[in-house]
């Protein structure tokens, strides 16, 4: 039997498509998109039409589209970014209890220690974010004596539950607050409809290897008028946000990636949503005990966090690799959690138990997965489960 690979928000298999372009971009156009001549003018030309399909997608002008390595780079940048644009006073960060590490990880590994105020706001059992608590935060550190906010900070969609968060909702309150937002839209761009405009973003940065493109892209919507401090310094590229010589194969593929994820995200996201919902139904069913976390709301297609009660994921998930079905716990660092023994963070703001944390697991499907797959995946998790009972 072929290997059922459901782990597709960790990465995505590249798209036969994509491929084609990288291949074309390096044999073919493989000038520094810096130089005068031919080849030069040949790959920045690869870059502006990139910015015209991203800008297309998100609802924003092109100019405001910067190119980085990936999710993490363009994330931690618009944090970094904006809460260090003002040298002479720090001001607060406040981001959600279920970020992605890439976000949060700045502030408690970073900007804590060199004396930025703020931290996270909680969410509810269903992984939510409380707007309450985001307006509780807001008004503590805008008062006469805070320091003020620099950033507010909500992903887009959940990496670990594909939980999709009120960003229309909390845009609205930053902008009626005249404060900068960042969404993380890694697990949310070109799986489901982004606008920027409506959604009051400041920022908003994505990422091509979970949309079938290839690792090593990514990039990061700035507003116009946006405080924004770079963390890199050198040349002269993308006009200082972020210097080096632009990786034009890679983004080749992402801009392909992208074109294709344009047009064909409605009929994916249904279909790539059937096979989530017919792999529940199936293990749900069989395992009545088993829990969906974050599935009682909105959540992005193809994303499922299961609770199997009593079963150690770390073993659980050894034996699906075995047994031909890729999972994971989710995003990358979980591995090294589970065989610490320590609780995913995420699941934990959502109110579960260490217990229940640890015998959870994430899976995700994508382009390539079938309802053949689905349905034989289902059946391989119950076995799985039971004989680890």
């Amino acid at each position: 039997m072929d290997r059922i690979y459901l782990d597709n928000n960790a990465t995505t298999q590249v798209d036969p498509r994509v491929v084609n372009k990288v291949v074309e971009a390096m044999s073919r156009d493989y000038g520094n998109p810096s130089s005068p001549h031919a080849l030069g003018r040949s790959a920045a030309a690869i870059l502006d039409s990139g910015r015209e399909i991203i800008s297309s997608m998100i609802n924003c002008e092109p100019e405001e589209i910067f190119f980085f390595s990936g999710g993490t780079e363009a994330n931690n940048s618009a944090v970094r970014g904006a809460a260090e644009c003002e040298h002479s006073v720090r001001k607060a960060v406040i981001f959600s209890a279920v970020e992605h590490p890439c976000v949060k990880g700045v502030y408690f590994k970073y900007l804590k220690s060199h004396g930025y105020p703020g931290g996270p706001v909680s969410c509810d059992a269903n992984g939510v974010v409380s707007l309450d608590s985001f307006i509780a935060a807001i008004q503590k550190h805008q008062d006469e004596s805070g320091p003020g906010i620099a950033l507010v900070s909500l992903m887009h969609a959940n990496n670990e539950t594909g939980v999709i968060q009120p960003i229309e909702e909390t845009g609205r309150i930053c902008a009626e607050q005249n404060i900068t937002f960042h969404s993380d839209g890694v697990q949310s761009f070109g799986k489901i409809p982004v606008d920027v405009k409506r959604m009051n973003l400041g920022m908003f940065g994505a990422s091509s290897h979970k949309i079938h493109g290839p690792k090593g892209a990514g990039f990061l919507y700035i507003r116009k008028g946006t405080h924004f401090s770079p963390t890199f310094f050198g040349g002269h590229q993308q006009g200082g946000v972020r210097v080096g010589t632009e990786a034009v194969p890679a983004l080749a593929g992402f801009f392909e990636a992208c074109r294709i994820a344009s047009q064909e995200m409605t009929g994916e996201a249904e279909r790539v949503g059937l096979l989530r919902n017919r792999f529940e139904e199936i293990v749900t069913d069989k395992l009545p005990e088993s829990r969906i976390n974050g599935g009682a709301v909105s959540r992005v297609p193809g994303t499922t966090n299961m609770t199997f009660p009593g079963v150690a994921a770390r073993e659980l998930i050894p034996m699906l690799d075995e047994m031909g079905v890729t999972a994971s716990a989710g995003s990358a660092c979980a591995n090294s959690r589970l065989q610490k023994n320590t609780a995913s963070p995420v699941l934990a703001a959502m109110g579960l138990s260490d217990s229940d944390s640890l015998s959870s697991v994430r899976f995700s499907f994508g382009r390539f997965n079938t309802i053949v797959e689905a349905e034989i995946a289902a059946g391989i998790v119950v076995r799985a489960v039971e004989l680890l009972k």
